[in-house]
């Protein structure tokens, strides 16, 4: 069975990220394009800069010092990095929400009611959750593997 060491992970999750802005970038651009659309403006930045941070703070942590046994109150490393963990992800499914609040609030009807101008609220949606995806793989790269130098 072919199993995908932690730089194969790695990469896929850096090219998950980078797909993510970019996709936020297209409707950014896109928008741009029609003069009677709802602008862009920074506030809708906001749910793809919190999970680019919901990514970081999942990925600087040791996974490897989780274990089994430990619960989330205990006075051991594993209940901090649980917990660490579980605010990561609630900022990540924040920014997920943000981004489709932002997304039904501005560009859906009865807001907006020219269907060509709704992908770039579809697309922040599309980027907080590529984003979410790319943090989980990154944890699961750390997970895997004994050593950052395996071979695919």
């Amino acid at each position: 069975m072919f199993v995908l060491g932690r730089p194969a992970l790695s990469a896929i999750a850096g090219i998950l990220f980078g797909v993510a802005w970019l996709i936020f970038i297209d409707g950014v651009v896109y928008q741009s394009h029609f003069s009677f659309s709802p602008s862009v403006t920074f506030p809708m930045y906001l749910p793809g800069i919190v999970g680019t941070i919901g990514l970081v703070m999942a990925n600087i942590v040791k996974v490897e010092s989780l274990s089994a046994t430990t619960f989330l109150f205990n006075d051991g490393m594993s209940g901090k990095i649980r917990a660490w963990l579980l605010v990561s992800f609630v900022i990540s499914f924040g920014a997920i929400a943000a981004a489709i609040w932002i997304m039904i609030g501005v560009f859906m009807p009865p807001n907006n009611r020219d269907p060509n101008t709704e992908w770039p609220g579809i697309a922040m949606v599309i980027q907080t959750s590529i984003m979410f995806l790319s943090s989980i793989t990154l944890i699961w790269a750390k997970s895997t593997g004994s050593s950052e130098y395996d071979s695919l």
